[in-house]
């Protein structure tokens, strides 16, 4: 967790309770864990609409229409089966 140990998270804590006072951290608390849920959500979101996008990139692909190359070998196959 970016190198932060158990020691150095505590002091951070302990800081933030001095300066912010208790009645003001759980307030905060609240409004960081708001946030990192809005973040997590946007990002999933994100996330999802990327795959959905590979997805139809994928498709498009493979429903498109053969090569000359490709039509000159199915023309010459279905000659040799007759």
């Amino acid at each position: 967790m970016f190198g932060i140990g158990l020691p150095e998270l505590l002091l951070i804590l302990a800081l933030a309770l001095i300066v912010l006072g208790p009645d003001r951290l759980p307030q905060l608390a609240r409004q960081i864990a708001r946030y990192m849920g809005k973040l997590k959500r946007a990002s999933e979101e994100l996330k999802s609409q990327l795959d959905i996008e590979s997805l139809e990139k994928d498709i498009k692909h493979s429903k498109s229409p053969p090569s000359d190359s490709e039509e000159k070998i199915g023309t010459s196959n279905s000659k040799d089966s007759t």
